[in-house]
């Protein structure tokens, strides 16, 4: 299967070939093209650039628009502060706006499409039902998270994104790598309704490229459908 008829079987609660894998760079471009990171984000050339590599390097199924979130302060001119290493965050905030469910319910109607929404490693557990309510297709849930409690409450209704330990994933081990994949994809792997990601929506920086890559094989071998359940 290609990745767009990958993603779509999974999200209609039907098995694919294997699991959808979603590795969600943002600065990980700038490595590639070795260059600086607020280099990487200044041209948009060089962010196509980057996730056409990668998507290339370890043949996952999506590519990532997503830039940093201080963006949003910045286009009301404010301040960001570049790491070297780190994503790029908001200097003082110049405004404030508070929203919820009845909100993202309006706008979730007037999309028209599949619509996913992420809490940033923001428990999910207590506010599942709400958010399948206001309408999303896709659920990104924190590694804090019961995978199978949401697998009940949301399968048939939205579809779970998530959910390895990015800050963990910095010193993981091929070894460990493989098998936080293998435990992952077995607890909410079967019948579909699943994407395997990060729990954060941005994988850290300090990930080194041998753990993306076992990241990446470990769903081939155990992703693959019917799925090896233990």
């Amino acid at each position: 299967m290609k990745s767009m008829e990958r993603v779509l079987t999974s999200l209609s609660f039907i098995e694919p070939d294997r699991v959808p894998l979603f590795l969600l760079f943002t600065m990980h471009g700038a490595k590639e093209l070795k260059i600086s990171i607020q280099e990487y984000f200044s041209k948009s050339e060089s962010v196509v650039e980057g996730q056409l590599l990668l998507r290339q390097k370890y043949e996952h199924d999506c590519y990532y628009s997503f830039y940093y979130a201080a963006i949003e302060t910045e286009a009301f001119g404010g301040e960001v502060i570049y790491q070297e290493d780190g994503p790029p965050n908001a200097g003082k905030p110049i405004f404030t706006k508070e929203t919820g469910w009845k909100i993202a319910k309006e706008t979730i109607a007037k999309i028209g499409g599949l619509v996913a929404v992420h809490f940033a490693s923001g428990i999910s557990n207590p506010i599942i039902e709400n958010t399948i309510m206001s309408g999303a297709s896709i659920v990104g849930v924190s590694f804090l998270d019961s995978l199978e409690d949401i697998k009940i409450l949301s399968y048939q209704k939205a579809s779970i994104l998530g959910n390895l330990d990015g800050i963990k994933m910095a010193s993981w081990t091929e070894d460990e790598a493989e098998e936080n994949v293998k435990r992952t994809i077995q607890k909410v792997g079967e019948g579909g309704g699943f994407i395997l990601s990060d729990n954060h929506g941005e994988i850290p920086y300090q990930v080194p490229n041998f753990v993306l890559q076992k990241i990446s094989d470990s769903v081939k071998k155990w992703g693959r459908y019917p799925l090896q359940i233990n």
